[in-house]
């Protein structure tokens, strides 16, 4: 941070970031696209699989300090249902016939 408050380190990490990407989609774009869509991927798949381990250590250390095998109340009833059909959708849409 500068005298300001200006995050002058992460501006300029941005900026180098920014023109590193345009420079190398004019000189390999098919490149560029396909490690971008893979790193975002990627980072997709890690995200949800923390949350999944985090999960499992939680109910192992709740289970360790004693409490019982509950099972938590869904504060919204339309949770479930959102979540099935989202799968369902994606499921469908990932065949690639319906186009």
């Amino acid at each position: 941070m500068n005298k300001n408050g200006l995050p002058i380190y992460g501006l300029t990490l941005t900026l180098l970031g920014g023109l590193l990407s345009l420079f190398s989609s004019i000189y390999a774009p098919g490149t560029v696209y396909l490690v971008l869509t893979s790193l975002s991927g990627f980072a997709v798949v890690s995200v949800w699989l923390s949350v999944g381990i985090a999960q499992l250590r939680f109910r192992k250390q709740f289970l360790k300090e004693g409490h019982k095998n509950v099972r938590f109340k869904i504060q919204n009833p339309l949770l479930s249902d959102c979540t099935l059909g989202s799968y369902y959708l994606m499921r469908d849409f990932t065949r690639w016939d319906w186009i």
